[in-house]
């Protein structure tokens, strides 16, 4: 928490402002400062502090409420790995006690893809949540477009004075940014076209990969009714 004592206006001693960066402080009692009408000789002094109102602006969050949702590429790539040695491991199954080795072997061909599929498409599940999840339950602020990298960035100022960069688009229209109190780095650029955008592709993907997984399984399932 950062703390500043600034004063403001000729009638105060001073305040103190607390949860902000202290260089903003200066700046907005300046600011005030500034906008006030001098004080004129033989002005009777007068104490403004009932009239100024003073809020926090920490959000109070239930961390056990935001999801976490930061597994590494690496995570997901395992994942696959470890479904492709079920799906072969369900072909050995089928091969060693099953009279049809034609149908272990197609097991293998209808599962992969399958597999395949639902890695690839995996990581869009977390940022769907996330695109879901940080506008209606996160802090929303003012984005703004700028040149960053050799590329077109936004950047977004969370409530502890940082500022921060988000990639995406808005079609051209102002940026609002839905950052993660918890976690101001995780944040989303908000945008009502994502659900067409991003849910129905992978809503597709996912619908793909279980009906190759299902047509795996079918295939091996005679093999134990036997």
């Amino acid at each position: 928490m950062t703390t500043s004592f600034v004063s403001v206006g000729w009638w105060t001693r001073g305040y103190r402002v607390e949860d902000v960066n202290a260089a903003a402080a200066v700046i907005f009692a300046d600011a005030v400062n500034a906008a006030l009408p001098a004080r004129a000789a033989g002005d009777e002094a007068v104490d403004g502090a009932t009239l100024v109102v003073t809020r926090s602006l920490r959000v109070a969050v239930d961390e056990s409420e935001l999801p976490d949702d930061d597994a590494t590429p690496a995570a997901y790539v395992r994942g696959g790995f470890a479904a492709a040695a079920l799906v072969a491991l369900l072909a050995a199954l089928v091969w060693s006690v099953g009279e049809e080795p034609s149908r272990a072997i197609a097991t293998l061909p209808v599962g992969m893809p399958g597999v395949a599929i639902a890695t690839y498409a995996a990581p869009g599940i977390p940022m769907v949540r996330r695109r879901w999840y940080l506008p209606r339950h996160g802090v929303t602020v003012e984005g703004r477009h700028v040149y960053r990298h050799g590329t077109t960035t936004n950047a977004y100022v969370a409530t502890d004075g940082v500022t921060r960069y988000v990639r995406g688009s808005n079609g051209g229209r102002s940026i609002q940014v839905a950052y993660d109190p918890r976690n101001p780095e995780r944040a989303v650029v908000r945008r009502p076209e994502w659900v067409r955008e991003e849910v129905r592709p992978l809503a597709f993907f996912l619908a793909v990969a279980a009906l190759f997984l299902c047509g795996s399984c079918l295939l091996a399932l005679p093999a134990f009714q036997g």
